[in-house]
């Protein structure tokens, strides 16, 4: 049988459709209104648990783009704790320029927790290995 969509499961838990199972209590709410009430109550922004995400890319131009948009939204939702960017790849100084660059005046500026690594070339084909 197939799964009932999150709208009929909200629309029946709201209008008391006998078939949605739980056993109510005094107060009327049944086991699943107090699951969702611990479920939004575990969701609560004012814990205190810090993070630190750690995302690797490449150097190319579209991965710096994602990276940007990335540190953009997590500051946009205040996301505790660290995020810090791997960046590996960039052929050339001035690649690795480019990337240190657009970090330092748009990403920077943002949080004190955006941080940026950058290692070498990785790149294991024959005629980057010599």
């Amino acid at each position: 049988p197939a799964f009932p969509s999150l709208d009929t499961i909200q629309s029946r838990r709201h209008f008391g459709d006998p078939s949605v199972k739980g056993r109510s209590s005094n107060d009327g709410s049944t086991e699943s209104d107090k699951a969702v009430e611990n479920v939004e109550r575990s969701s609560d922004t004012t814990n205190t648990r810090e993070y630190h995400v750690i995302f690797s890319t490449g150097c190319t131009a579209f991965q710096e783009w994602q990276s940007t948009t990335f540190f953009y939204f997590a500051n946009k939702v205040q996301q505790r704790g660290k995020i810090t960017r791997i960046v590996s790849g960039c052929k050339s100084n001035e690649e690795r320029q480019a990337v240190m660059e657009t970090f330092q005046e748009h990403i920077s500026p943002l949080s004190p927790n955006f941080a940026l690594h950058m290692t070498p070339d990785f790149d294991l084909t024959p005629e980057h290995n010599k």
